[in-house]
């Protein structure tokens, strides 16, 4: 004869519904979901801190993560390529793609060729991204309705106040030139109002050819230009290339927060460390 508690036990395991499996391509976007899904579930980041989102061959373990998850959460096709095949396999009702909602403000790049997907820069953004996502985890999760609708609301409040703290710490800046190796500050620099009248390459992995290297150089001068920002994927030999003799501060930033630790306060965290380093470079 079975015990009560057994039979206990059995209709308590019976009625336990797993979490969704999420599965997030980047940190930043992962941070925000994590915000999303606290106190519900740990979604987990497919690339780890040695793959670029650019480049990049996933391990056996990260494809059978990709094909076991609920929710795939990317930015789009073309960023992280090397999974355009399989987020075209993957059905609309188990993925996210960032740049498929027509909320959020897409920048082109430099040459206006393409999208500039580094749309993270912009905490605008991330608040119309998190509620997108948060929608689609009450679609797929309803009996944490409640707790997502929650998180959401205290994800939008400290966004708000990151926003708001960025502006004061940047707003004595708005009229100084500043110039940038690449496009991937764009977000940032439009969300804050500087003034970027200097682009040295035509979008993010241009090569810096020799007319470019020139162009910049003379630039830089004319406008007395004494900040220059790069991502840190740039070797350093180009940038003393453009800034060799020039009175001019060169900061190579990581906009993915490669070295933050992953979890709900990396983004605040990254976009901090962003703000700081501007901000030096700038004075």
């Amino acid at each position: 004869m079975i015990s009560k508690f057994i039979v206990t036990l059995l209709l308590l395991t019976s009625n336990v519904v797993a979490s969704p499996l999420i599965v997030v391509t980047i940190k930043p976007i992962h941070s925000i979901v994590s915000a999303l899904t606290h106190d519900i579930s740990s979604p987990k980041l497919l690339l780890n801190s040695k793959q670029s989102a650019h480049n990049f061959n996933l391990k056996p373990s990260q494809l059978n993560l990709v094909m076991k998850s609920d929710l795939l959460i990317a930015v789009d096709n073309h960023f992280e390529s090397d999974l355009n095949k399989i987020i075209k396999n993957i059905d609309t009702t188990k993925k996210i793609i960032i740049t498929g909602s027509s909320e959020i403000n897409l920048l082109p790049t430099t040459d206006g060729s393409s999208t500039n997907y580094h749309l993270w820069l912009d905490i605008n953004n991330m608040k119309l991204i998190a509620q997108d996502i948060s929608i689609m985890l009450i679609r797929i999760d309803q009996k944490n309705k409640g707790t997502y609708q929650k998180n959401l609301k205290s994800l939008i409040v400290k966004l708000d106040e990151l926003t708001n703290g960025i502006k004061n710490k940047l707003a004595n800046y708005n009229n100084s030139p500043i110039a940038t190796y690449s496009d991937s500050f764009q977000y940032f620099i439009d969300a804050y109002e500087l003034h970027n009248p200097v682009v040295v390459t035509k979008y993010h992995g241009d090569r810096l050819s020799i007319y470019s290297a020139l162009k910049a150089r003379k630039a830089i001068k004319n406008n007395e230009i004494k900040c220059m920002l790069s991502d840190k994927e740039v070797p350093t030999s180009r940038l003393n290339v453009i800034a060799d003799g020039l009175n001019v501060n060169i900061y190579s930033i990581d906009i993915m927060g490669i070295d933050i630790e992953q979890g709900q306060d990396h983004y605040i965290k990254l976009m901090n460390t962003i703000t700081n380093k501007v901000h030096e470079c700038l004075q």
